[in-house]
């Protein structure tokens, strides 16, 4: 009896690959995001700890330069949390687009799969009529054995 071949086994092949890729990629988005929104809670927490120094010295009295210098670093950690949140968002959005190419990979993949699962039913069934065809000419030939059989005993 003849091996079920698959007749696109090799495009099967190629569309797990991308499929698994598509993961990968996917994977490396996410850990990309959490990489941006740590940075993100770290710049926030800075900005926060420069504010209220800023304004500790504000209330002690703090020369005019040392004023000016903390305003000028709590502009820039403003500016850094500013870049952080756009940061976040363009990974956020890369984890989107990765989750898209993923899905359509996987749907790609599928429609494979579903020929395949088509394929090796149609085989089943001719196997399974091959089989039933077998064992009927070996019911045929065995009464005409048997009757022979139970001439002569007579």
């Amino acid at each position: 009896m003849r091996r079920f071949r698959f007749s696109l086994q090799s495009v099967l092949t190629l569309r797990q690959r991308r499929e698994q890729t598509a993961l990968e990629h996917y994977g490396r988005a996410i850990n990309a995001r959490q990489q941006a929104v740590e940075a993100l809670r770290v710049a926030r927490a800075d900005w926060e700890t420069i504010c209220r120094v800023r304004t500790t010295l504000l209330a002690a009295g703090t020369a005019a330069g040392d004023l000016a210098r903390a305003q000028a670093y709590c502009r820039a950690m403003e500016e850094t949390v500013a870049k952080c949140e756009q940061d976040v968002h363009r990974a956020q959005r890369g984890v989107e687009q990765s989750w898209e190419k993923l899905l359509e990979a996987r749907r790609a993949r599928e429609v494979v799969d579903k020929v395949g699962q088509r394929q090796r039913e149609v085989y089943d069934r001719e196997v399974q009529h091959e089989e039933q065809k077998a064992l009927d000419e070996m019911a045929q030939r065995r009464p005409e054995n048997g009757a022979a059989d139970l001439l002569h005993v007579e």
